[in-house]
């Protein structure tokens, strides 16, 4: 969790994922915020008094644990390479200096090429020219909206990379 103030590691997802950053204040405000960059202008994804509140793919939720340790949590869901950036936590405390914590996130493509394909590692050991091949084109020609495809098992495998 963040601390007052850090940047902490940069964050990185898949797109389509979620993502829930939890930014820990050692004092309590309202309203609160959630933005991209800045909290001015179109950059505010949320402003709110309320402890839960969403916009669209973005939420807050706060939570007051006691003496100096308020955690806001900020989601957003079905994430795109375009939500890349700089996001900022803040509670509106004018005099507490700082009264936000930002964080950088990475939003990268949902299949890389450069990643092992888990189902040529699990299926090589017969016949492996015909076998890798079919396989490749069943992976790339099944629809996602087919859970009952065998393709989906071989994903849980913990083979060798």
């Amino acid at each position: 969790s963040l601390q007052d103030g850090d940047t902490g590691e940069p964050r990185t997802a898949k797109e389509g994922t979620n993502i829930t950053v939890s930014c820990l204040f050692s004092f309590s405000g309202s309203p609160r915020f959630f933005c991209k960059k800045t909290c001015e202008g179109k950059n505010i994804l949320i402003e709110t008094t309320k402890d839960r509140d969403q916009r669209g793919r973005y939420s807050i939720q706060y939570e007051e644990k006691g003496f100096l340790s308020n955690i806001m949590y900020v989601s957003i869901t079905g994430l795109k390479q375009s939500d890349s950036g700089r996001y900022r936590c803040q509670l509106d405390k004018k005099w507490v200096r700082p009264p936000y914590k930002d964080f950088d996130l990475y939003v990268t493509e949902a299949s890389s090429p450069s990643e092992p394909t888990w189902t040529l590692q699990t299926f090589t050991s017969t016949s492996t020219t015909t076998t890798t091949t079919t396989l490749t084109q069943r992976l790339s020609s099944s629809s996602s909206s087919s859970p009952s495809e065998s393709t989906q098992q071989p994903r849980t495998s913990t083979g060798p990379k």
